[in-house]
């Protein structure tokens, strides 16, 4: 069976990524700006970190491993969700890990 797939006529752009390559963009993206020593990555993460992941929940997304006895966990949702599912990761972190830092859209889908 043949879909044609006709770009949107918006103009947005159309994510063809899954959760996990997204999360793992984020991660490398992250690691990079820390090794590059940019604000404020530079302050938050040694340059030292390694990143591991787990495909088994609940489990943070990706995790930086400084090896020098820090873990850092993540807990990834992608853009233009509803706004329970990025209600759900903050909950899942508050309850999982020992601290949170949140990157939040400015608006969700049923905004």
């Amino acid at each position: 069976m043949k879909v044609d797939h006709q770009p949107p006529l918006s103009g947005e752009l159309v994510n063809v990524l899954s959760h996990d390559e997204m999360a793992f963009e984020i991660a490398y993206t992250i690691r990079d700006l820390v090794l590059k020593g940019e604000d404020p990555w530079r302050t938050l993460y040694k340059p030292t970190i390694v990143i591991t992941s787990s495909s088994e929940w609940p489990e943070p997304d990706f995790v930086f491993d400084d090896r020098k006895g820090v873990t850092y966990s993540f807990e990834f949702k992608p853009p233009e969700q509803v706004r329970r599912e990025y209600l759900l990761g903050m909950g899942t972190s508050c309850s999982l890990f020992d601290a949170l830092l949140t990157f939040n859209p400015n608006f969700a889908r049923d905004s």
